[in-house]
């Protein structure tokens, strides 16, 4: 298998059963822990107990960061990720 070069920049994704979600890029998080529940983001160089939000402080790039999460569920609900014995 051929591995390919990491780049700082890209983005990162954690989804647990559609409820948990993690972005990260770079040394920015955004990370929601409930259904329906605010998303909330963290510099985790600065603050890795993730203790002062910064969606307020940093509108731009909260909001660029919850597209860029927006658009990796949006691609990952067309994928059947079932297994074949399941169709």
């Amino acid at each position: 298998m051929e591995q390919r070069q990491f780049k700082r920049d890209e983005y990162f994704y954690w989804v647990q059963r559609g409820v948990k979600i993690a972005l990260r890029r770079n040394d920015m998080i955004l990370v929601r822990g409930r259904p329906n529940g605010l998303y909330e983001m963290y510099n985790i160089r600065k603050d890795p107990g993730e203790e002062n939000d910064l969606a307020k402080k940093e509108p731009e790039k909260f909001q660029e960061m919850i597209k860029a999460v927006k658009n990796h569920i949006k691609k990952a609900e067309k994928i059947n990720w079932k297994r074949p014995s399941q169709k």
